[in-house]
């Protein structure tokens, strides 16, 4: 790591993913009633769920003035919740099914499986879990991830029989990605690989890319699917508002800083923290641990 070059820390991690809501009440029931997440702390306008009070995953934040954003904006593809084992995928899918909650999708993506849905306003989700490293297959530094029909038969087949879980999801699931709709995948690929110093994994035609640190398939992806030249994220839209990235220790963090102060790129700083916007708009909110403090 020098002045001229910044390397994202390989313990890089996802915090809490931040959205704005219009139904305070509604979101609250789904993601705590159906998903099962807790609910860590509720304000009038405001709730945190998660497990443990030191894992949040979903802040909700009901704002007067927020507008709908339009489907051609940069914005929050889904964001991706990773289960401990793949069992436990196996029993949200059952669960899933068994509530009859509508599904958009499941994939097989050789490094993971997943299933796919959105909350009761449109905010895309994977549920997914991740097959073991030394399965992961490469093409020279090319991670092989794909998309193929997941096996669904195969997975329900891991669900212990004397199982029957009343919520999709449990302790042990993290914040295991983001998928974001950017504007212009160029710029977008610059400013992740060349700003915050994660690695390429690869690209999906042209149209998407993935990054990450420390080997992992992916914690940030991209995709201009129904975006390309469309507006920016914009504060007052329902939807995304930001997401966390932990940089683990002041070190990291300390050298972020002055990685950027030293190439002029804005940013915001306060406590300990540090608030950029990648080239869509897309808000990143980086700490050293994880917190619902808020946007700076």
């Amino acid at each position: 790591m020098t002045s001229n070059n910044f390397h994202a820390p390989a313990d890089l991690r996802l915090g809490a993913v931040w959205l704005s809501v219009r139904q305070l009440g509604k979101m609250i029931d789904f993601y705590h009633g159906l998903l099962g997440l807790e609910v860590l702390s509720s304000e009038r306008k405001q709730a945190v769920l998660g497990f443990e009070h030191d894992h949040p995953l979903i802040v909700l934040a009901q704002k007067a003035g927020d507008v709908d954003r339009p489907d051609n904006a940069a914005g929050l593809y889904h964001f991706a919740l990773l289960t401990p084992m793949r069992a436990r995928l196996a029993q949200a899918l059952k669960r899933l099914v068994q509530t009859g909650y509508p599904l958009q999708g499941a994939a097989d993506h050789f490094v993971s499986e997943a299933i796919y849905l959105a909350d009761p306003e449109g905010n895309g989700i994977e549920i997914y879990a991740d097959r073991p490293r030394d399965t992961w297959q490469w093409d020279g530094d090319r991670l092989r991830i794909g998309t193929v029909p997941l096996d669904v038969n195969s997975l329900l087949s891991v669900v212990p029989e004397t199982e029957d879980p009343s919520s999709v999801l449990a302790a042990g699931t993290l914040m295991g990605h983001i998928h974001l709709q950017v504007s212009d995948l160029s710029e977008a690929k610059i400013f992740y690989e060349h700003n915050l110093g994660l690695d390429s994994m690869g690209d999906y035609g042209a149209s998407a890319a993935f990054y990450s640190a420390g080997g992992y398939h992916h914690h940030i992806g991209l995709n201009t699917w129904a975006s390309a030249r469309g507006p920016k994220a914009e504060q007052g839209m329902l939807g995304l508002i930001g997401y966390e990235l932990i940089f683990p220790g002041d070190q990291t963090l300390r050298a972020l800083i002055d990685f950027l102060a030293l190439r002029d790129i804005a940013f915001d700083q306060n406590d300990g923290r540090i608030r950029i916007e990648d080239p869509a708009g897309n808000q990143i909110f980086i700490c050293r641990e994880r917190t619902v403090s808020g946007p700076i």
